[in-house]
């Protein structure tokens, strides 16, 4: 039965490890820092691996909520940029957004980095 747990701990590890590089992976696409994770083979205990995975898993979940966040407020931009295109008289004015989104997309970009 020892040899049957060894194995079976063996492939959690393995699973974990594979997760991990997966996560790790997305990450690096993303260009988010990753430098800070603890050092990892198949030596490392289990419940090491897992803290290593849920910490990436809490950095791919933030990620994702920022993307549909970034998503909505574009969209919200673009309305009001069509809206306010110099031409729509509102209160006897006509203002013009026009590079509303792309002014905010650039400073996202810059403020991320």
């Amino acid at each position: 039965m020892p040899k049957n747990d060894a194995i079976g701990g063996k492939m959690i590890k393995m699973e974990l490890i594979d997760d991990i590089e997966e996560l790790k992976q997305q990450l690096t696409e993303e260009r988010i820092n990753i430098d800070y994770l603890p050092g990892y083979n198949e030596f490392s205990d289990i419940e090491s691996l897992k803290n290593i995975k849920y910490m990436l898993m809490r950095k791919v979940r933030k990620q994702q909520s920022n993307s549909i966040v970034e998503d909505v407020l574009f969209m919200v931009l673009k309305g009001i940029e069509s809206i306010f295109d110099g031409k729509t008289s509102i209160a006897g004015m006509s203002p013009n957004l026009k590079g509303l989104t792309k002014s905010v997309s650039l400073k996202m970009r810059n403020q991320k980095q």
